[in-house]
């Protein structure tokens, strides 16, 4: 008679982790080192922002680089300043399937963990990949639960992936990576999705939290301490995943091959995810007629519930860049006075005042009938009330085929790996930065385009 296992969750998940090699698709490959470029992206990006100074607030001196940063920091600050950077701009990936933003966490962590200097090389690359698959389950197993119970598995889930990206490239034995992965568990810090949906500007600091909680598990136990080996599914006591409104035994680590990092999505708006269908039907709008936003005197948005989370309330004047991203009514209002939408909204401040305007005349409701197909069918209705103009509404409507359950579109964000569309991305972000596109180059050619980079582990 055999024996039953004593290995528990993070025992399970560290094993995992410890085999996991660089992916045998080719497609895989690339999409991990895109998403270690456009995080890098985001970084540089961020550091133009005056709202940047927050990601420096806690941080301490020491050798590691931050992409667009002259200062160096310890590596858990490095993670913090990374993390926090990358998410100013509302432009990092997304995965869906958990509603967490992966490389806020685990790009961040991974890159404080290797002092800088490992993206290009393959063994990099694999930890980002290993860390991306366990956070992406952990949130995928608590999603949508954990979010209605207030709390946002960027900072959650992200703090497991980081120690599993950090721990495999610092050198932990299997059994090491398991303790720091309920260690990282037990420092993961719980940010209240209210936060979200007020906008604070402190919002963007919780990847970077999750970031160095992550490395800073990693460090206690490779000291010799650790948390304990229950952490993940309890004792006797709820662990971890139920404290996220999980069930831990949904979480086989023994079935998982990286299927998660082929659903990650790519943002390309400045904006909440989920404020991307309602600007999306926004372009359907203008692209109908134009919109003269000195004469609109309402508008009124209809949509989903679930899509309604983050983005029913609106920004208060005195608030900060990210506050406004995070807000569908300033976007839509954003997109109607530029007619367009993209980081020259972010960079021209001088309108705000006008966009300001139109946001508080712009309506969001939640619209039972739009609810029944969702997220396979997502629909958003815009209705424009001009002064001396007919009332004009307009249905956008987008259909997810098969077993697709990213809510990428095709103007907001993209689910596949285009390589141009991504290229000219990063190339904005680093103009938006003050670098030249020689510069940019430089910073892009090793991330994907390096041969080492391509090679298997």
């Amino acid at each position: 008679m055999t024996a039953p296992s004593t290995a528990t969750l993070a025992d399970r998940i560290a094993d995992f982790a410890a085999r996991f090699r660089w992916a045998d698709l080719p497609e895989r490959r690339e999409r991990i080192r895109w998403s270690v470029a456009d995080f890098v992206g985001c970084t540089m990006g961020a550091t133009a922002l005056p709202e940047a100074r927050l990601a420096t607030r806690l941080a301490r001196a020491g050798e590691v680089p931050v992409p667009g940063l002259v200062e160096r920091f310890d590596a858990p600050s490095a993670a913090l300043v990374m993390g926090t950077l990358g998410a100013m701009l509302q432009l990092h990936d997304v995965f869906a399937g958990g509603g967490t933003h992966p490389s806020s966490a685990i790009v961040s962590a991974a890159w404080a963990a290797a002092g800088g200097r490992g993206a290009g090389e393959a063994d990099f690359f694999a930890a980002v990949a290993a860390g991306y698959e366990v956070g992406n389950r952990i949130a995928a197993a608590t999603y949508p639960r954990q979010q209605f119970a207030g709390s946002a598995p960027t900072a959650t889930a992200g703090a497991i992936g980081a120690a599993v990206a950090a721990g495999r490239l610092r050198g932990l034995s299997a059994a090491q990576l398991a303790q720091a992965i309920g260690t990282a568990a037990f420092l993961a810090p719980v940010a209240c999705y209210q936060g979200l949906r007020d906008h604070g500007s402190a919002v963007p600091i919780h990847g970077g939290m999750a970031a160095r909680a992550g490395i800073e598990a990693v460090d206690l136990v490779a000291a010799g301490f650790a948390a304990g080996r229950h952490v993940l599914e309890g004792d006797g006591l709820p662990g971890f995943v139920a404290l996220l409104h999980g069930d831990p035994t949904t979480l086989t680590p023994e079935t998982w091959h990286g299927e998660t990092i082929d659903m990650i999505a790519y943002k390309l708006m400045p904006a909440c995810f989920s404020s991307h269908p309602i600007l999306e039907a926004g372009q359907r709008v203008l692209a109908e007629a134009p919109v003269a936003a000195a004469k609109v005197t309402e508008v009124v948005v209809r949509a989903a519930k679930p899509m309604l989370t983050l983005v029913e309330t609106g920004p208060a004047p005195e608030r900060e860049l990210y506050d406004r991203l995070m807000s569908a009514r300033w976007a839509l209002a954003s997109l109607f006075v530029y007619g367009r939408y993209g980081l020259a909204n972010v960079a021209d401040r001088a309108r705000d005042a006008e966009v300001e305007r139109l946001a508080r005349v712009i309506r969001i409701e939640r619209a039972p009938d739009l609810e029944a197909e969702y997220p396979r069918r997502i629909a958003v209705e815009v209705s424009v009330m001009e002064a001396g103009a007919a009332p004009r509404t307009t249905t956008y409507e987008r259909k997810l085929g098969g077993g697709d359950v990213n809510l990428a579109g095709a103007t907001g964000s993209i689910n596949r790996v285009d390589a141009v569309r991504l290229g000219a991305k990063f190339h904005d972000l680093c103009a938006f930065a003050g670098l030249s596109r020689s510069e940019a180059d430089a910073l892009l050619r090793p991330i994907v385009f390096d041969p080492q980079a391509n090679a298997a582990e």
